[in-house]
C-alpha cells in the first residue's frame, strides 16, 4: 500500500477567527469567554467553587455542570520527539479508529504522537489521541472539565470509560498505568513574550521535582476557562499542581518545553488553530459529556491494544519494505517502562515492559533508536542488523547469591 503524501492536520494554522487580547483585540468580557453573545453563568459556576476530583470508587453520575455554548475552540497539536520523521496516511489504516457505523472522525493520521483539543469557553475539554504513537489507541478520549480535578479515559467506542484521578497522567502516557503520583506547587517566572500562530504570547517557566517546564500561552478570550484546562493537561505531565496563577482563564497554552531532571526532553507544539461557530460536522455529539452517552463503566480497565506494533501489515511494508525470508529481530524490553522502536526515523513498535516482541524485518541493516514516551530514557540510534536480538535498554542485574548458596551448601 503507497503512502500518499497528504499535508499533515498541523500546517493548517488558521489563527484569523481568534482575536488576541493584546493590541487591537475587541473589547469582549473574559466572564462571557471572550464569546459575543454568550453569558456568563458558565464562567461564574466554574468559579464559584474549588474544583474537586471526579469520585473514583463507582459510576460517574452526571453533576448538572451547563453543555457547551457558543463558539468551540479546536488546536491541533503534537508532541515532538527528534528522532521522528513527520508522515501522515489515511487514518482508516487502523480498524480502532472507525466507529461502530463504519464512520471515521479524521482523515488524516500522522507518525508523531498527534492530538486534537476541541474546548469550550465555559469550561469542558477534550482530548483525543489522533495518531498511534500513544499508550492508548487512536480514538481514545481523555475529557475534563472546569469544577473537577482528574480526567475521564473515553475508549474509541464512545461509550466506555474509567476516571485517571489528578496526578496519574504522566504514567498514564509513559508507562499506560493509572498510578497516582503528587503534583507539586511551582512558582513561575515570566520571560520575554514571544509569538506563536501570529499570535502574541506571554512564556512562563516552573520548576518542579521532575524537571523545568516553559509554557507559552498566547491570551485569547474566546478560550475562556477551556484553556485552563489545557494548561491543567500540559503541567499534570511535569507532575505539577494547577493554579490561578500558572492557567490563568483566557488564555491558551500553544507551546510546552520539558527538561527533565533525569536528562531527556519533550515537547508539544500547537498547530493548526480555529474557532467553529456552529458544531462540526465530524466531532460526534455528545464529545464533552462525563460520563459518555450510553456509559459503560470500565474500572481498574484501559482500551486494548492490538498489537506492540503501531501499523497494519501494509502500512508497515509500505514504510520499511515488505519482510525477508527467514529474517526475524527480536525486540527485547527487560526494563519496568514500554520504550517505543524507531527504526529509520519512523516508530515501529511500542514493547510492554519486561516484554518481547519479534519483527520479521526487511533483510537489510536499519537504523535503530528507541525511547520512553516522555523522553526521559532515550538510546541515540544505531545500525542493527534485520536478524537476531535487539536489546531495549541495560539488562537488570542478576539477583545476589549468598555464599552458602553459591557453594551448594544450605543455612
Amino acid at each position: 500500500m503507497a503512502v500518499p503524501s497528504v499535508p499533515s492536520p498541523n500546517a493548517r494554522i488558521l489563527p484569523a477567527p481568534l482575536a488576541s487580547s493584546r493590541g487591537s483585540a475587541p473589547e469582549v468580557s473574559a466572564g462571557s469567554g471572550g464569546v459575543p453573545g454568550v453569558a456568563a453563568s458558565g464562567a461564574s459556576l466554574a468559579a464559584a467553587a474549588p474544583p474537586r476530583p471526579f469520585p473514583t470508587s463507582g459510576e460517574l453520575v452526571p453533576n448538572g455542570f451547563p453543555p457547551p455554548a457558543g463558539a468551540l475552540v479546536e488546536l491541533r497539536g503534537e508532541f515532538t520527539w527528534p528522532e521522528l520523521e513527520a508522515r501522515t496516511l489515511p487514518i482508516s489504516a487502523l480498524p480502532e479508529a472507525v466507529l461502530l457505523d463504519g464512520t471515521v472522525r479524521s482523515t488524516i493520521l500522522s507518525t508523531r504522537p498527534e492530538l486534537r483539543l476541541l474546548l469550550s469557553p465555559h469550561g469542558h475539554l477534550t482530548v483525543e489521541l489522533v495518531s498511534p504513537t500513544f499508550s492508548l489507541p487512536p480514538g481514545t478520549q481523555l475529557r475534563a472539565q472546569i469544577d473537577r480535578l482528574g480526567h475521564v479515559v473515553v475508549w474509541p467506542d464512545l461509550r466506555s470509560y474509567r476516571v485517571a484521578p489528578p496526578g496519574s497522567l504522566r504514567a498514564l502516557f509513559n508507562e499506560r498505568r493509572v498510578d497516582v503520583a503528587p503534583l507539586f506547587s511551582g512558582h513561575p517566572e515570566e520571560e520575554a513574550p514571544g509569538q506563536k500562530l501570529g499570535l502574541p504570547t506571554v512564556r512562563r517557566v516552573v520548576e518542579g521535582p521532575m524537571g523545568r517546564l516553559t509554557l507559552e500561552s498566547a491570551e485569547l478570550p474566546a478560550v475562556g476557562s477551556g484553556g485552563t484546562l489545557v494548561c491543567r493537561f500540559l503541567l499534570e505531565l511535569a507532575r505539577l499542581r494547577p493554579s490561578d496563577e500558572l492557567c490563568p482563564p483566557g488564555e491558551l497554552p500553544l507551546d510546552a518545553h520539558y527538561v527533565w531532571t533525569r536528562g531527556g526532553e519533550l515537547s508539544f507544539r500547537g498547530g493548526g488553530l480555529q474557532r467553529h461557530t456552529t458544531w462540526p460536522i465530524d466531532v460526534p455529539a455528545g464529545t464533552f459529556e462525563i460520563p459518555p452517552q450510553m456509559p459503560i463503566f470500565k474500572p481498574g480497565e484501559l482500551p486494548p491494544e492490538r498489537s506492540p506494533f503501531l501499523w497494519d501489515a501494509d502500512t508497515t511494508a509500505a514504510f520499511w519494505g515488505p519482510a525477508a525470508a527467514g529474517a526475524e529481530l527480536v525486540l527485547t524490553n527487560p526494563g519496568e517502562v514500554p520504550m517505543y522502536v524507531i527504526v529509520e526515523r519512523l516508530p515501529l513498535a511500542r514493547v510492554p515492559a519486561l516484554g518481547m516482541t519479534r519483527w520479521a524485518a526487511p533483510r537489510a541493516a536499519h537504523s535503530v533508536s528507541f525511547r520512553d514516551f516522555l523522553g526521559e530514557s532515550v538510546y541515540a540510534a544505531r545500525r542493527v542488523e534485520s536478524s537476531g536480538e535487539l536489546v531495549l535498554g541495560p539488562r537488570p542485574p542478576p539477583p545476589e547469591v549468598p555464599e552458602v548458596e553459591a557453594a551448594g551448601l544450605t543455612p
